[in-house]
């Protein structure tokens, strides 16, 4: 009993310490001599809102919601990189949703969420074609309907 209950133990904590999420990528790739981190807090995303023009009051509203904006770009990435960031994604924990995952000519789009009930707390967009990788984390407290406003704003 006590060797199933060691290795029932010993399997979970594999399990747990190889969930992974975005922090560990930006950490992981950030400090690369191609790589470049910027991070936008919540103040100047709303400095950001404020500048909008009335007749984009969705937008601004929509805007107001985000509470960071996390972007990695990595320019001249080799194979091996980009393997490593794709697999990383696909080993996000299970509070990840993946929404998209697309596949055209070389490059590749992955899109996963994070819920808390029915609304969406954190978006990891990832961007990669030949190269070339990009991640992007939006934190905030979206709705479907928030989403659905990005994604008219962006042509999406």
């Amino acid at each position: 009993m006590k060797k199933i209950l060691l290795t029932l133990a010993f399997a979970l904590a594999c399990c747990w310490a190889s969930a992974v999420t975005a922090d560990d990528i930006f950490n992981k790739f950030k400090d690369l001599d191609n790589a470049k981190f910027m991070n936008l807090p919540q103040e100047l995303l709303q400095m950001a809102a404020a500048q909008g023009s009335s007749e984009n009051a969705e937008k601004n509203e929509v805007m107001k919601k985000i509470t960071s904006l996390d972007i990695l770009q990595i320019e001249k990435a080799d194979e091996a990189t980009i393997k490593q960031v794709t697999d990383m994604v696909n080993d996000f924990d299970e509070t990840y949703e993946e929404l998209v995952r697309a596949n055209e000519n070389g490059e590749q789009a992955i899109i996963k969420m994070k819920r808390d009930g029915d609304k969406f707390t954190e978006m990891i967009i990832v961007a990669i074609e030949a190269g070339e990788c990009a991640v992007v984390r939006m934190s905030g407290n979206f709705s479907s309907e928030d989403l659905e406003q990005l994604s008219k704003m962006n042509n999406m």
